[in-house]
């Protein structure tokens, strides 16, 4: 079983390669606010709001990443990463065996 963690910019895959999700930068660029204690806030298409078709997007294009591992389970931070984790998770078909 091979398990992956989904970072908010981008994802290591297993060969070293980063690869940025750029659609996710882009809209934290134009929407993201930087708050006291250097927060990002991005509940305008990730929390409080959730853009349905980003959040497919990011989970296709992980699983696409991913593909040829075997991932069972897909981990993450307690922060705006569980949106992202749960989309890829769903389009990987990854399940958790307790």
């Amino acid at each position: 079983a091979f398990v992956i963690i989904i970072l908010l910019l981008g994802v290591e895959n297993p060969c070293g390669e980063v690869i940025i999700i750029r659609e996710l930068e882009q809209r934290i660029l134009e929407e993201g606010q930087i708050l006291p204690g250097e927060v990002l806030k991005v509940g305008s298409f990730l929390n409080q709001q959730i853009d349905t078709k980003l959040l497919k997007d990011m989970g296709d294009e992980i699983a696409r990443l991913f593909a040829c591992n075997n991932v069972t389970k897909v981990l993450t931070i307690e922060s705006s990463g569980i949106a992202i984790a749960f989309a890829a998770a769903v389009c990987m078909k990854a399940v958790s065996h307790g």
